[in-house]
């Protein structure tokens, strides 16, 4: 078993508008601290979606990258390997639309839940991290997809 422990601490961006760039931190809500720990086996994949990110600017802001940083903290080398980082908007309309899921972990790729009293399945629509623009006011999560490959600790990643 791999255990694998996720926190998410804040983002870097750039402005996607001819306008000058929005001061450095004021451009997206700071995302509140948060972590997952999931005891998963060899060869299993996970997606976790936790961070949450909201252009607070009047400004469209366009992503370059997301960095995953590990934790000096835990043991190396790490039993995880990352299969891919995407974006994972919010809905605008989450009562009308079927292309979100609530933030968390899912053993499915695209994350997908039947919710209760509905007839279909939400399927998360994902994005490539490069060139997504948010506009003012727009929300999304990372989400990270993930598969141990040995024992051991993971350590704490972080997004920056």
């Amino acid at each position: 078993m791999a255990i694998l422990a996720i926190a998410t601490l804040g983002v870097a961006c750039h402005s996607a508008s001819e306008r000058s760039a929005p001061i450095q931190g004021a451009a997206f809500l700071v995302p509140a601290d948060s972590v997952v720990r999931l005891r998963v086996a060899p060869g299993d994949e996970w997606v976790t979606q936790t961070a949450i990110l909201r252009n607070i600017s009047d400004t469209p802001i366009g992503l370059i990258s997301i960095r995953l940083v590990g934790s000096t903290e835990a043991p190396s080398p790490s039993p995880i390997q990352i299969v891919s980082t995407e974006m994972a908007p919010l809905a605008r309309h989450p009562d009308i639309t079927h292309d979100w899921t609530p933030g968390g972990v899912f053993s499915t790729y695209p994350p997908t839940i039947l919710l209760p009293g509905s007839r279909r399945c939400n399927i998360q629509r994902l994005r490539p991290v490069a060139g997504m623009i948010m506009a003012p006011g727009a929300e999304s999560r990372i989400a990270v997809r993930m598969r141990p490959f040995g024992q051991g600790s993971s350590p704490t990643l972080a997004t920056t």
